[in-house]
């Protein structure tokens, strides 16, 4: 289970739990996207610094959704136009863990494909 934890806004929260996710070391598991308070009016360059952090990203890899929504749209919102398939972790308040779900997806080129077709077939969560 060699694979990253990419974080999408790191603010400082307790990302202990989310370990289990991985085997790799705390130092190097995890890849913080943005960290603090990004700013989410300059859109252009959050975006190109998303692009940066996630050009290293394989379908191995897992996405930990936190802080800013925005943030966590628009890294969701590239890295589904490049991979068919997402594992998400995100916090479950209730049980205090980290759970991961993997997020099934066409890719943007082939959704484009089957939509102009009249084949579209939506995601699906599991």
């Amino acid at each position: 289970m060699t694979r990253r934890i990419f974080v999408t806004n790191d603010r400082g929260y307790d990302l202990g739990d989310a370990l289990r996710h991985t085997d790799l070391p705390p130092q190097d598991a995890f890849v913080r996207i943005t960290s603090g308070k990004p700013n989410i009016f300059d859109t252009d360059e959050l975006l190109s610094s998303i692009m940066k952090r996630t050009r290293d990203f394989t379908e191995a890899d897992c996405i930990l959704v936190c802080g800013s929504t925005l943030v966590s749209a628009l890294v969701l919102a590239l890295l589904a136009r490049r991979f068919s398939l997402l594992s998400i972790l995100f916090f479950d308040s209730r049980s205090r863990v980290y759970v991961e779900k993997q997020v099934r997806l066409a890719r943007g080129d082939e959704r484009d494909a089957k939509t102009n077709s009249g084949s579209a077939r939506p995601g699906s969560l599991s």
